[in-house]
C-alpha cells in the first residue's frame, strides 16, 4: 500500500509548544536536524488555534504556560484528534510534584522535566512513531 503524501508529510511534524523563546529557538534547530517539519507555538491559546487547524505527530509542550489552555488541557485537546499525536510534556516542576501529578492524573503519560535529556526525549519518539 503507498502511503498518502500527508500522511507521510503529518508523520514527520511537530509542534513545540513553550513560552521561553530560548529553547523553543533550541528545540526548533534540534528537531529540524532529524528531519521533522516543525511549528512553534509561545502560548497555550497559539497553540490551540494551531492544534484545532493541523495535525501532527508529536506534540511536545509545557505544562506550566503563562496563560490558558495549560499543557494538561492542550492534551486533552490533542486526544480529541483523529491523528492521535504523541503529546510529551516538559516542565521545571520536579516530578513528584503536585503539577506533575495532576497532569498525570489528566491523562499525560510522558513528562520530563527541564534541563530536558534531548536523546531521552528522541529515544521515546522513535519507539512512539
Amino acid at each position: 500500500m503507498i502511503e498518502s503524501a500527508s500522511a507521510a508529510t503529518q508523520r514527520n511534524r511537530i509542534l513545540i509548544v513553550d513560552d521561553e523563546v530560548e529553547l523553543r529557538a533550541l528545540l526548533q534547530l534540534k528537531f529540524q536536524k532529524f528531519g521533522y517539519e516543525v511549528e512553534l507555538a509561545a502560548s497555550g491559546t497559539e497553540a490551540a488555534v494551531l492544534l484545532q487547524n493541523s495535525d501532527y505527530s508529536i506534540v511536545l509542550c509545557d505544562l506550566n504556560l503563562p496563560d490558558f489552555p495549560k499543557g494538561a488541557d492542550l492534551h486533552r485537546l490533542s486526544r480529541n484528534k483523529d491523528s492521535k499525536p504523541l503529546f510529551i510534556a516538559i516542565t521545571g516542576y520536579t516530578q513528584d510534584s503536585p503539577e506533575v501529578n495532576a497532569a498525570r492524573l489528566a491523562g499525560v503519560e510522558y513528562i520530563f522535566s527541564k534541563p530536558l535529556r534531548l536523546k531521552a526525549i528522541l529515544d521515546l519518539i522513535a519507539l512512539g512513531t
